[in-house]
This record gives structure tokens, C-alpha cells and sequence, in this order.
């Protein structure tokens, strides 16, 4: 075993012997079987213990035990304890999903304060034929049928190549000293029921099921790359952004017969699940403006793209022109020059020339709020700003960001849009402000 898994370490380059390695140990027998293994490999190893404090005077013992191995191995020891009931009650998570998340982010925090190079994890092989059946009933892609790894950045699983059966004879054989979790007998959580009855029946109908499961996971890692490189693929081709704001183009998506896929491996990064994405590919051909909501990112069908955006909602912030300003630079940079030349109109969305006498200072910038209503420039009557947005096909994202001059409280000028009528230049005009936005560099 001890040759085993030096070779097994070597091959995949897991870590080195002068690397700093913090060894998890719970007291159970994989991590008290890893412990010894690493120790005799002389691999330069500290303890980490979490105490989850769920199962009272058990958890203590195992602290214990954990802590005379370290005297034993002559080796350091790190203790964290944890409230793990309360934790998972205020963040309204399992007790499961809670004890993952303080143990990780503690051995993360241990690492770097301490300048450890990796965390040895106790997982085996039936670990990983587990951990396939729990997604395969859940239901997953095939990113969730991939297994267990020896290695995930920081984290490396020394004896992932052995079978608890293998854990259990190096054990006996090495007259090794561990502690059984008595919720490990119970049939309540679904991990202990595909241990209990479905990996005995495996094995019970062929002897060397394990194996071939492990076969399957590594055909179906290799067959993950190709279907990483063939999403990059598709993802060149119908994605492309602006604004920082993802765009993805509608019919392309639609026109895919894995266009839920697709969707889902861009969504997954801006934190939506495989259930929304679903039902954002049944509404894809629904009424445009439909939006998903993640808890970072919003998602709106709109007539051509499937847009994603920042879903975080600033409080409306408003800024001043003065009658003296030349040039402003917040929020978006203007210039303004002002004359008596009542023939500078300028054909150019970018530019609004202004009868200055109509206008009452100092003039006011802000973003674009619901029930907003002008004169577009050549209309005989009011318009609300979004039908103007809608007669113009701008996505409700693009909306957002677009900054609206008023003066006194009436629109003067959809910036980089249209002017309003009441205030564009006319035979009586005789003092003209001329307003130039100056668009982003890009690079």
C-alpha cells in the first residue's frame, strides 16, 4: 500500500516531499489510514481537526483521538470547533452542506495563513463510485458524472486509488487505532444508503464493479474535454459583449438542439441553476422583456439576444450642469459651448443643440425611470421613454444605463438618442448651448 501510493502520488504529481501538506484528519478510519501512510512516506505534514460539535460527547472523542496522534506522529495539530447548527440555521442550508462549507473555508484560511502548500483529503475509490450514484439519482450533466479528482487545486486525495476494503486491511494489518461515526450506520442520508445497499449489490453482481466505474468516470472525463472545447466553440460564435453585459444571440440559440445546455454552461457563471435555465429556454420564443432573476445577475429575452446583467440595483444618483460648465466628466463626459450661432443644428445623435433662453439651470443628469415621458424631436405629441426604447429595439439592459438631461424636471435630451422638441432651436432663438457626448474609449 505504502508503495502504492508513493508511485500514485509520483504519477500525478499530487505534491512533493518538501511541500507543506495539512492532512485532514476526523478520527475516522480513511483519514487515520492517510495520516499514517503520509507519515511513513515522510512527507512533511501538519494535523487539522474540525470539531462540528453535532454529536456531543462522540465529537470530543474524536478530538482527542486526533490530538494523541499528533504526540504520537510527533507532528503539529490545528483544532478548529464549529456551531455548525447555528451556521446552517442562519444561512437556512443542511447541516451537511454546512460542515462542507466552515471546514473548507477553514483549511483555505489555514493554508494561506501558514503558507501551507496543499490539504490531504482521506477520499477512496468507493468514496467516488458514491459520490456517482448521489448525482446520477439527483440528476446531472456530465460534468457531475466525472467523479471525484485526485487533485483540485489545493486539495489533493492521496489514496482515491484504494477501496475501503483495501482502507480496512492496512489498517488491521498496521494495528491502527480509529473511531466510527455512529451516523455513518444510518439509512437517513442518501450517501449511507447507496453504501449500504447499492455498492454491496454491485459488487455482489460483479465482482469488480468498482473498477469498471472508475473506467467509466476517466472515458467520461476525457469525453468532458471534448465538450469544453466544443462549447468554447459555440460560445465564440453566439456570444458577444457590450456594455458589461453579455449577449447571447437568440436564433442561433434557439436553432440548436442542445441549446439547453449551451445556456445553462454560460448561465451556470452568473449563478443560475439548470432549473431556471430550463425555463428560460421554454420562454425563449414568449413576449420579449421576460426576466430571470439570480442572485447576482438578471436575465432578459429580449427580440434577438438573451442579455445577462449585473442584477445589483444602485440607488438613482443625479448630477448638475451649471451655466458656467464647459465640460463635466461624471457621469458621462460632455462638452458645452455656448453661442449666438442659431444655425449650429448637427445631424448627430451625439450632439444636442439647445435654446439656452428655454432652458433653466442648473440642468440635472439621471439614469431612466419608469413612467419618464418627452417630445421626441419632429412629434406633435408626448412619448413615454420606453415605447421610444421599444420603437427603437433597445434591451431593457441598455435602458438602465442611459442618462437623461433634464431641465426643471422635463426631459431635454436622451443622451446619445434624441433631443425634445420644445427645446430645439426655432426662429427665436437666439442663444444656443451646443452639447457634445464624448463616448468610452474602448481600449
Amino acid at each position: 500500500m505504502l508503495e502504492i501510493c508513493k508511485s500514485f502520488i509520483a504519477n500525478h504529481k499530487l505534491c512533493f516531499p518538501k511541500d507543506k501538506i495539512l492532512v485532514a484528519v476526523s478520527g475516522g478510519i480513511d483519514s487515520i489510514v492517510l495520516l499514517d501512510i503520509l507519515y511513513k512516506l515522510n512527507f512533511n505534514i501538519t494535523l487539522a481537526h474540525c470539531n462540528f460539535q453535532l454529536r456531543g460527547k462522540e465529537s470530543d472523542d474524536d478530538e482527542k483521538l486526533v490530538k494523541s496522534l499528533s504526540e504520537k506522529y510527533g507532528i503539529e495539530f490545528f483544532l478548529k470547533r464549529f456551531n455548525t447548527k447555528t451556521f446552517a440555521e442562519e444561512n437556512r442550508i443542511s447541516i451537511q452542506m454546512a460542515a462542507r462549507k466552515l471546514r473548507y473555508d477553514w483549511f483555505n484560511k489555514t493554508i494561506e495563513e501558514n503558507s501551507f502548500n496543499y490539504v490531504a483529503i482521506a477520499h477512496n475509490k468507493d468514496d467516488v463510485a458514491e459520490t456517482f450514484f448521489i448525482n446520477l439519482l439527483r440528476g446531472t450533466g456530465i460534468r457531475g458524472l466525472t467523479g471525484i479528482k485526485e487533485k483540485t487545486g489545493n486539495i489533493i486525495r492521496p489514496i482515491i486509488f484504494a477501496s475501503r476494503k483495501e482502507i480496512e486491511q492496512y489498517c488491521k494489518t498496521n494495528n491502527l487505532v480509529y473511531r466510527e461515526d455512529k451516523s455513518n450506520e444510518s439509512d437517513d442520508y442518501l450517501r449511507n444508503r447507496i453504501r449500504h445497499h447499492l455498492i454491496p449489490l454491485l459488487k455482489e453482481i460483479k465482482e469488480n464493479s468498482l473498477n469498471n466505474i472508475d473506467t467509466t468516470i476517466l472515458n467520461l472525463q476525457e469525453t468532458l474535454l471534448l465538450f469544453n472545447e466544443k462549447i468554447s466553440e459555440i460560445v465564440e460564435n453566439i456570444v458577444h459583449e457590450k456594455n458589461d453585459s453579455i449577449y447571447l444571440n437568440k436564433n442561433m440559440l434557439n436553432n440548436n438542439p442542445a441549446k439547453r445546455t449551451i445556456l445553462y454552461e454560460i448561465a451556470k457563471n452568473y449563478n443560475f441553476s439548470s432549473k431556471m435555465c430550463d425555463e428560460i429556454i421554454e420562454d425563449i420564443n414568449k413576449q420579449p422583456g421576460t426576466k430571470f432573476i439570480s442572485e447576482t445577475h438578471q436575465i432578459t429575452i429580449d427580440r434577438d439576444f438573451i442579455i445577462i446583467s449585473s442584477s445589483e440595483k444602485n440607488p438613482l444618483k443625479e448630477y448638475y450642469i451649471q451655466p458656467d460648465d464647459n465640460e463635466i466628466h461624471e457621469p458621462i463626459h460632455l462638452l458645452l459651448e455656448f453661442s449666438e450661432n442659431t444655425k449650429s443644428i448637427v445631424n448627430d445623435n451625439n450632439i444636442a443643440c439647445l435654446d439656452f433662453d428655454l432652458l433653466k439651470f442648473p440642468l440635472k443628469l439621471r439614469n431612466y425611470l419608469p413612467g419618464d415621458k418627452f417630445k421626441p424631436l419632429g412629434m406633435k405629441g408626448m412619448k413615454k421613454l420606453s415605447d421610444f426604447f421599444t420603437d427603437k429595439k433597445i434591451p431593457l439592459p441598455e435602458k438602465q444605463k442611459i442618462w437623461i438631461l433634464l431641465s426643471d424636471e422635463k426631459i431635454v435630451w436622451v443622451v446619445n438618442h434624441r433631443i425634445d422638441d420644445r427645446y430645439k432651436l426655432n426662429e427665436n432663438t437666439k442663444r444656443v448651448v451646443k452639447i457634445k457626448f464624448l463616448p468610452p474609449k474602448l481600449f
